[in-house]
């Protein structure tokens, strides 16, 4: 009587069967770029795909290609800790210039904290003796923004 082999054994059989290997470490990187990269260079760049044990990177500028490119084996060791075994899949690293297929923004945007009404009371009463508008538009601009009371 046979014994039982585990699904994932299963699948990872099938999937080197068909040729499909390359393409779920592909999908398993591409989910994970920021935890892989770093948010920074995920910001700059992704994998886009993996072809005769390479990895195609797109990059978003000359700037971020130029930098990386002194990094290509640190990339690639972060890579292999994160792929483990299924990294002998990917041998080289290959960075072009290329639109990304999405921007993740670097910093989250918040709404602005509302101003209590006796801080906007405080600011009126602060301008009242400024007679340019623009100039008085200005300060009541930054004092809302960056109140000092």
């Amino acid at each position: 009587m046979g014994g039982f082999t585990s699904l994932s054994l299963t699948l990872k059989g099938l999937s080197k069967s068909y040729g499909l290997e390359q393409g779920l470490v592909l999908d398993r990187l591409q989910r994970n770029w920021g935890k892989v990269v770093g948010p920074q260079v995920a910001s700059h760049t992704h994998p886009i795909e993996v072809r005769r044990g390479t990895l195609c990177i797109a990059v978003d500028s000359a700037v971020w290609l130029q930098e990386l490119s002194f990094f290509k084996e640190e990339l690639s060791r972060k890579i292999a800790q994160f792929c483990g075994a299924d990294a002998a899949d990917i041998r080289h690293l290959r960075l072009s210039i290329s639109p990304l297929p999405h921007v993740a923004p670097l910093t989250p945007v918040s709404a602005p904290t509302p101003i209590p009404p006796p801080d906007v009371a405080w600011i009126s009463q602060q301008l009242a003796s400024l007679s340019d508008p623009m100039l008085r538009d200005a300060v009541h601009q930054a004092m809302k923004s960056h109140p000092c009371r």
